[in-house]
């Protein structure tokens, strides 16, 4: 029994055993464990914060990004209406300078009507003053006109008077 290896492997464990506990080496390596322990709890709790942390910084987001699309969707609104007070208003303006413009033309043409009236009364009336002439200098005699100039004379006097 003393001389088998086992004997003398089971005395040297038994003594390491107790040499580790005699000098504490057992509290010591607990007290590793327990500060490894302690750390885990920490950065697990530093994780866990940090994870609430990001939720909530990714709902802020979210909120974030729901007012500004509702605030997106109220601009295209207000700019849907822009353009159709707009548009209306082009086309009251459009409607106002067609009328305007319509009202100019038919007063040229008006106009242009009323010159060429003159103009062909003044081509008659000379056409007839030029016939007259001729008329009376080819059919008149000289005592005729002599009667008429005086005659002229006459109403001119009465309308005068």
């Amino acid at each position: 029994m003393f001389l088998s290896p086992e004997f003398w492997v089971g005395v040297a464990g038994a003594l390491f055993i107790g040499a580790l506990v005699y000098y504490g080496v057992h509290s010591r390596v607990l007290g590793m464990l327990d500060d490894r322990v302690e750390r885990i709890r920490k950065e697990l709790k530093q994780a866990q914060t940090l994870r609430e942390e990001a939720q909530a910084m990714v709902a802020a987001a979210q909120q974030k990004q729901r007012q500004a699309e509702a605030e997106a969707r109220k601009i295209v609104e207000q700019a849907r209406e822009d353009a159709k007070s707009l548009t209306a208003d082009c086309k009251r303006t459009i409607a106002d300078m067609v009328e305007r413009y319509r009202a100019m033309t038919a007063l040229k043409i008006a106009l242009a009507e009323e010159n060429a009236i003159k103009d062909i009364r003044a081509g008659i009336t000379g056409l007839a003053i030029s016939a007259a002439r001729d008329i009376m200098t080819s059919q008149i005699t000289l005592t005729d006109k002599n009667r008429l100039i005086d005659e002229s004379i006459n109403d001119l006097k009465k309308h005068l008077n």
